[in-house]
């Protein structure tokens, strides 16, 4: 028996739709898979929450390397809280090495007072010379790993982390 063939007014396979659906949704997986993988894999710090949750302090102060003009406002303010509650010399360590604007900051903290009252770090044995430690970090440049063995440094030297300072882009 030969019939004659019957010719849909639409094709029935392949579906384009669905498998634009498809092939959408895999490809965003795939992203999403590569850039957590990317991220992981760079063991940077590039959000302020996971630098809070790293070191277990909540007073911080998030400077922008785009507004600097605003640097002084910010820095003033700290200052004055950390004035207020500690009478004694402060520690400044940069986990990164950004001197410029390292001592930028600390020309800030000290330009009111009478005498230098936040020190930068120049030498490990400054450690044992104070108690109380401020530390900088600049996001996507400071390492994990580096935070937790400062961390593990001054719980082992017994200093107390008063401040942060978080260095956005």
């Amino acid at each position: 028996l030969i019939t004659k063939p019957t010719v849909l007014n639409s094709h029935i396979y392949p579906k384009s739709s669905r498998n634009l659906a498809t092939f959408s949704l895999l490809g965003l997986a795939t992203s999403i898979l590569f850039a957590y993988l990317r991220e992981n894999k760079k063991l940077l710090v590039s959000r302020s929450k996971e630098v809070e949750n790293l070191l277990d302090i909540d007073n911080f102060t998030e400077l922008s390397l785009f507004n600097k003009n605003e640097w002084t406002k910010d820095l003033e303010m700290m200052t004055l809280s950390l004035d207020y509650k500690y009478k004694s010399k402060i520690l400044i360590d940069s986990l990164d090495n950004n001197s410029s604007d390292i001592k930028e900051i600390a020309n800030v903290m000290n330009k009111s007072k009478k005498e230098e009252k936040y020190i930068l770090l120049n030498t490990l044995s400054q450690f044992l010379k104070f108690k109380k430690i401020i530390v900088i970090i600049t996001l996507n440049q400071t390492k994990k790993a580096t935070i937790l063995d400062f961390k593990k440094k001054i719980s082992s030297l017994d200093l107390e982390l008063v401040s942060l300072i978080i260095i956005t882009n």
